[in-house]
């Protein structure tokens, strides 16, 4: 009767390592698994702001060009500076007789946030136009110089100062 004694504690010890595991390995998968929602989220959210703002750069643009196509005709149907200008203001609605001529449009963005566009009006000069005559003069560059394209806020910022310390 030859009985081999096997140690209990060996059992124990190796039990409570493969619990010990198994905890950490599924803790590890929730937080993996919680950092990816957020990081999904976040995705979503900032694929909404870009479509939003692609959307209303594209509004803009197409406004720019409408634009341009009012500067050429006041461009061909002009003489000088002068009268190229005072055409301008009135086609577009500018106000002001100041030295620069400065045209600005919005186009929204979402409810808080608008793209905000300002062109300086210029008169094509003969270094713009060099080599080529008045009718072919029609490159963007030699009609406006886009001075600000910026996003703005369109609503107030209100801060959330409160602190919940009981719940």
């Amino acid at each position: 009767m030859n009985k081999r004694k096997f140690p209990v504690t060996n059992i124990g010890s190796v039990s409570l390592l493969m619990i010990f595991i198994v905890l950490c390995m599924v803790t590890l998968a929730a937080l993996s698994l919680s950092t990816a929602s957020g990081s999904y989220r976040s995705a979503q959210t900032l694929a909404g702001h870009t479509t939003a703002y692609y959307r209303a750069s594209n509004k803009a643009e197409k406004k720019l060009a409408e634009t341009e196509k009012i500067l050429q005709a006041c461009y061909h149907s002009t003489s000088d500076a002068d009268s190229y200008y005072q055409q301008v203001r009135q086609q577009l609605g500018i106000t002001g007789s100041d030295g620069s001529l400065i045209y600005s449009f919005q186009t929204a963005v979402n409810k808080s946030q608008e793209l905000e566009v300002l062109i300086q009006i210029t008169y094509p000069d003969s270094s713009a136009t060099a080599g080529s005559d008045r009718e072919d003069s029609d490159t963007a560059s030699a009609f406006y110089k886009i001075t600000c394209w910026k996003m703005t806020s369109t609503s107030d910022w209100n801060a959330d100062n409160s602190i919940q310390l009981i719940q």
